[in-house]
């Protein structure tokens, strides 16, 4: 049997982040966590639609932002049968809930 995903979901968004060390001189803007770490880190978040091959999101974020809390913005783009994958950084009860009221999938 041959089942093709895309068939079943209205979306597949792929949601992930990468950070990266950047020159202490913008440490006010993207704070680092210091001591033995970076004084300045620079994180962007990203949203990419598998399905149509549009990009969602695409922030920029001081490395000190937790993936947790960026997690409940997704709910700005959820529709009914979309799926969301994630990996664990992203759990957030809030989140998981209102992609499930909402007839989504993650």
């Amino acid at each position: 049997m041959n089942i093709n995903i895309s068939d079943s979901f209205k979306n597949i968004f792929i949601i992930d982040s990468s950070s990266w060390d950047i020159s202490e001189h913008f440490k006010l803007i993207f704070p680092g966590c210091g001591g033995t770490a970076s004084d300045a880190n620079c994180k962007l978040q990203f949203c990419y639609d598998y399905l149509i091959g549009e990009i969602y999101i695409y922030d920029e974020k001081a490395g000190t932002c937790p993936d947790q809390g960026f997690s409940i913005n997704l709910l700005k783009i959820i529709s009914p049968g979309a799926l969301f994958l994630a990996d664990l950084g992203y759990w957030k009860f809030e989140t998981l809930y209102g992609i499930d009221k909402n007839n989504a999938f993650f």
